[in-house]
């Protein structure tokens, strides 16, 4: 709706790709309160599981009203892209 990605609006930051193949970073929702925030987490997880030589993600969710019981989610998936 905004016509911007999801970096032009900060919400993925701090990113830090590994010589291992594991990509580090954080998620901020563009409000505390996003009622989209797990879906789109999980959309920029799925897009990151297609780039070539990225073969984990390590993800904290910021910033957001339920980042704890959202972290605990991203936590129980596995780390690991299926094709790498």
């Amino acid at each position: 709706e905004t016509d911007a990605n999801v970096y032009r609006m900060r919400l993925v930051q701090n990113i830090h790709v590994h010589d291992d193949g594991e990509v580090e970073y954080t998620f901020s929702p563009s409000s505390p309160i996003c009622p989209i925030a797990l879906p789109l987490i999980l959309a920029i997880m799925d897009v990151l599981k297609t780039v070539e030589g990225i073969s984990h993600q390590k993800v904290k969710v910021i910033n957001f009203s339920g980042a704890e019981e959202l972290n605990s989610i991203l936590a129980t998936l596995p780390a690991s892209n299926p094709k790498n």
